[in-house]
Formats: C-alpha cells, sequence, structure tokens
C-alpha cells in the first residue's frame, strides 16, 4: 500500500514539473518575443529613437530579455531534477545568478529613471530638454549598470552550490560557514537590498505621480477656465453686435 502511494505521489510530482515547466516556458517565450519587438521597434523606428523615454524603456526590455534568457537553466533543471536540484557546477551557480539579480537592479533603476524623466517633463518642461541630450543619456545608463554592478558583486563572491540535509544540492549565498553570523550578514544585506532597489524606488514613483497627476489637473484646470472665459466673452460681443 505504501509502495503505491509513494508510486503515485512520484507521478504526481513529475506531472506537476511538466505542466509548471511548460507554463515557465511559455511565459518566457512570451516575454522574450515581446521585449525584442519593442527593442526592434524603438531602434528602427527614427522618430522614437528621439524620446528619453523610449530609450530608456528599450533599455528596461534589455534587462528583462536577459532575466528571461538567464531563467531558462532554471526552468530546465526544475524539470531535469525531481527534487529541483542545481546540476551545474558552481561557476555556472555563480554566473547566472549574479547576471540574474544585476538585470534585475539595472531594471528596476531604469523603471526609476523613467518615472523622474516623466516628472521632470511634465512638472518642468523647460528643464526637459536638457536631458534629452546624447550624453545624458549615456551617463544615466553608465551610472545604472556600474551601481548595479556594485550592488550585485556579493553574489559573484559568495554564491556556493551547497548539499542540504535533504540531499538536494542548491545554488545558495553563504556567507559564512558559521550560521548564526551568515543569519546577520544576510538580514543586513536583504535589508540594504530591499531599501534600495524596493523602498525608494517606491517612494520615487508614489511622490513622482503623485506630483504629476496634481500638475495635469491643475493644467486642466487652467485651460477650463480658459475656455470658460473666453466662451462668456465671446456671448458679450455677440450681444453687444445684435444690440
Amino acid at each position: 500500500m505504501n509502495k503505491s502511494a509513494n508510486s503515485l505521489n512520484f507521478v504526481m510530482n513529475i506531472n506537476v514539473n511538466y505542466l509548471l515547466t511548460f507554463l515557465f516556458l511559455i511565459i518566457a517565450l512570451i516575454g522574450i518575443m515581446g521585449n525584442i519587438l519593442v527593442i526592434i521597434s524603438v531602434r528602427v523606428d527614427s522618430n522614437m529613437k528621439r524620446s528619453l523615454t523610449n530609450r530608456l524603456i528599450v533599455h528596461v526590455g534589455c534587462c528583462d530579455l536577459i532575466i528571461l534568457l538567464f531563467n531558462i537553466p532554471d526552468i530546465i533543471q526544475f524539470v531535469s531534477s525531481i527534487n529541483g536540484n542545481w546540476l551545474l557546477n558552481e561557476f555556472s551557480c555563480k554566473l547566472i545568478r549574479s547576471i540574474l539579480v544585476l538585470a534585475q537592479y539595472a531594471s528596476v533603476l531604469t523603471m526609476c529613471a523613467v518615472t523622474i524623466e516623466r516628472f521632470i517633463g511634465i512638472v518642468y518642461p523647460l528643464r526637459s530638454k536638457f536631458l534629452r541630450e546624447k550624453k545624458h543619456v549615456t551617463q544615466i545608463t553608465l551610472f545604472v549598470w556600474l551601481f548595479s554592478l556594485i550592488c550585485a558583486s556579493p553574489n559573484f563572491i559568495y554564491l556556493r552550490v551547497i548539499k542540504l540535509p535533504s540531499s538536494r544540492r542548491s545554488c545558495l549565498l553563504q556567507y559564512s560557514n558559521d550560521y548564526s553570523q551568515h543569519q546577520r550578514i544576510y538580514i543586513i544585506y536583504k535589508s540594504i537590498e530591499s531599501t534600495i532597489f524596493y523602498f525608494i524606488p517606491l517612494l520615487i514613483q508614489i511622490y513622482s505621480y503623485i506630483r504629476i497627476a496634481r500638475q495635469l489637473f491643475h493644467i486642466d484646470q487652467t485651460l477650463y477656465n480658459s475656455i470658460k472665459l473666453t466662451k462668456r466673452s465671446n456671448n458679450q460681443r455677440t450681444q453687444v453686435s445684435f444690440s
């Protein structure tokens, strides 16, 4: 009875793995095609290339494309091993996971740059011409990748292929052989990571879009009052001409 139950669970786990892998691959393929189309459409159209927002969106598309491509080895390993073991060597662990983290950081920072660019373009339109210069786009790109590389560098150093008590091999961060010290450093690192790449970008986006909404509402009100005043003036002129 136990053997039949175990074999049934084993077959079900394999079927679930194949189903999830199929779904992951479909999502990855759609994402890859979508990002490639975005990049091509902006790069080919000379008018779209002039917009700083579009060029930053291309940058985001490149980051997302890297993430999707480097997630494929994880998907293959997920279906190739029963327990989700890391099948590749330690160098592959460091390379794949570090590039994934690097691309994620760069994507978040670029989205922040898009938000700030839209904020300046709408709230301070006279200053937006300053940002459209090619050298500033290059400076933003260099800053994004250099800062992301510095923040992702611990992954290049501390990622290891670790054998867990359940006989699983996993690609994990290991800051120290002492578990308590490792946990302490890990919590500090993740706290800094969350602050820089989640909470600060979130606050920037909330503040920027609130200011943008207020500015657009103010413009709408000004335009509405101007149209109303123009109509009133035209009606008065019409009445005077008839009288």
